[in-house]
């Protein structure tokens, strides 16, 4: 993207965004966002520049090759507004499976020092079998973590049910042992919005949020991209847009957990008419879910002074209960736990 097309769209998004008060977040997706470090640098000038008066928040996901000298202490710098997460899937030899061989060129002590250390991690099949040791590995270090079950890639072994479901398990013995440790995002799923009136905000591309592509085309979401949309998990043409994307298929809409599950309508919208992957990615969910309500519930009644229930209330906590207990009546994860 040139400079000129990101400013414009700047100001359109500051303009659409209302009030001076209201917080604009600007994600700068890659590939690596930092091989295009000078023009990230001119843009945030630009903002600091031109909107210094409104409230913003940059972000960027990187794997961390190239942050390093001048980028540091640029990202130290201008740390008020620009947040940066780490691509990280835990030991250097899983990690260097998925991101060619790039833990070396990291520095871990920069990261480990930012004011949030997060780490985001992308589960893949050769290394979901170490999916608990990774997650411990990184928790140990100190850092948040967000872990996606990645796209793309053939899920298809029988076998791979069964051991998202016993590494999972492995974990919520570890943070029931460690009331410190937060869980990572995987075992954090909204339970307390199951059969309650508690609600989770779903993804609705357009409506509060926009991507634009490197050409300054606007996109429903950044999934849609000639960049991400590519390959077998393509979205159709006639999904582009991302409308009324709710569900895998029928049967969702009569699921215990439909209010919790499929937030993502680019991925629903990719892997929907694959037979195969759209039942994985429904088995999976049934097992994240179940290990949820399992795991949550004996937080309550074993750990009920466990970080995860800081700033939670009363009312958040019994709807937590009586949504794990409901799950785990309704939910068929179709695996031993």
């Amino acid at each position: 993207m040139d400079l000129e097309t990101a400013c414009k769209e700047i100001d359109k998004a500051f303009a659409e965004n209302g009030e001076t008060d209201n917080e604009l977040n600007i994600l700068l997706m890659g590939g690596e966002p930092f091989i295009e470090f000078y023009l990230i640098r001119q843009i945030v000038d630009y903002v600091r520049s031109d909107y210094k008066n409104r409230k913003v928040v940059f972000k960027a996901v990187t794997n961390g090759t190239m942050v390093h000298g001048e980028i540091q202490d640029w990202l130290l710098a201008n740390s008020d507004i620009f947040k940066v997460e780490l691509s990280l899937d835990g030991f250097e030899a899983d990690h260097n499976k998925f991101r060619s061989n790039s833990y070396s060129q990291i520095d871990f002590s920069f990261f480990s020092n930012l004011s949030k250390s997060v780490v985001s991690t992308v589960i893949i099949p050769e290394t979901l079998g170490k999916l608990s040791g990774n997650i411990i590995f990184l928790s140990e270090k100190g850092y948040t973590i967000k872990s996606v079950i990645a796209d793309g890639v053939d899920w298809s072994a029988e076998a791979n049910a069964e051991v998202l479901a016993k590494q999972l398990m492995l974990l919520i013995e570890y943070y029931l042992k460690h009331p410190q440790k937060y869980p990572f995002n995987l075992l954090s799923l909204a339970t307390y919005c199951v059969d309650s009136s508690f609600s989770l905000p779903k993804c609705s591309p357009g409506f509060s949020s926009k991507a634009v592509a490197a050409d300054g085309s606007e996109l429903a979401c950044h999934r849609c991209s000639a960049y991400y949309n590519t390959g077998e998990w393509k979205i159709p043409a006639e999904d582009i847009d991302l409308k009324e994307i709710e569900y895998l298929n029928d049967a969702c809409k009569n699921c215990c957990v439909k209010d919790i599950c499929n937030t993502c309508p680019a991925s629903i919208a990719s892997v929907r008419n694959h037979k195969e992957q759209s039942e994985m990615s429904c088995r999976f969910s049934k097992i994240l879910f179940y290990a949820n309500a399992y795991f949550h519930i004996r937080l309550l009644t074993e750990c009920p002074d466990h970080i995860f229930f800081k700033n939670r209330d009363t009312k958040q906590k019994r709807a937590m209960l009586n949504g794990s207990q409901y799950i785990l009546k309704h939910l068929n994860p179709e695996v031993a736990f």
